[in-house]
């Protein structure tokens, strides 16, 4: 009850944590880890809240337009071509899934090839122009081509 009152009711922590991350720490604390089965979910919804998290806490620190610039900075998107709100949704996913399935990936051909297949949209932006560059900065990553 007490951390049920502490992240609900504390104005403070509630504007920081999105619905979706409270929810996921309540059913992370309801978990069940008795069985193997069991802790492979609490391992799976551990990751998935401190995604979560990290999400808010920077959709939180960083105003929209700095964030914005920021993400069309990485990409090296020119100024103002930023795709739609849509389009910045499936990248980022993207970006996501691509973490998530890093130690598949072998090389940054693989890497180039699989985003442009989950992008599969035409690309007035130039976002597939980019896919090198954020290739580059995954393969600095600690987990993926090793």
């Amino acid at each position: 009850d007490y951390v049920d009152y502490f992240l609900v009711n504390d104005e403070k922590r509630q504007s920081i944590f999105s619905r979706s991350t409270t929810r996921k720490i309540f059913s992370l604390l309801n978990s069940q880890y008795i069985n193997h089965e069991g802790r492979s979910e609490v391992l799976e919804a551990t990751r998935s809240l401190g995604e979560h998290i990290c999400i808010d806490c920077i959709r939180h620190y960083q105003n929209p337009q700095l964030l914005k610039d920021n993400l069309e900075a990485a990409i090296r998107l020119p100024k103002g071509h930023f795709p739609e709100p849509a389009m910045q949704e499936k990248v980022l996913k993207t970006i996501l899934l691509f973490l998530k399935r890093c130690h598949s990936i072998t090389s940054g051909e693989d890497l180039v090839e699989s985003m442009a297949q989950l992008v599969q949209r035409k690309d007035p932006y130039g976002i597939l122009s980019s896919v090198h560059d954020i290739v580059h900065l995954l393969s600095i990553a600690p987990c993926c081509f090793q």
